[in-house]
């Protein structure tokens, strides 16, 4: 690495965020190659969430956790440019 870069990926990672006519709009970057799929997950850090052990998506229904409600969840997730989850309950749109 050059003088004045850094060595570590997600110091070089960017992200910008702003409000258009109501929506969010956000601009992620890094050092790859240009135009290159992303893989992102977009937090909503006030969304509310339950844990509800019968709702998990793994096949292990166990938690200690069960019936504990939580701060901060995922509004969305984006894997190789295709946004493949989106909460409802965050009302983003992508």
């Amino acid at each position: 690495m050059g003088q004045g870069r850094s060595s570590s990926r997600q110091e070089r990672l960017g992200i910008r965020a702003r409000r258009v006519g109501g929506r969010l709009e956000l601009r992620v970057w890094d050092d790859g190659p240009e135009g290159a799929p992303a893989d992102i997950t977009i937090l909503a850090p006030d969304l509310k969430v339950k844990i509800e052990a019968g709702k998990l998506r793994s096949r292990s229904k166990n938690t200690p956790f069960d019936g504990w409600e939580l701060r901060g969840g995922v509004a969305a997730t984006v894997v190789g440019g295709r946004t493949l989850f989106i909460n409802q309950e965050t009302r983003l749109s992508l």
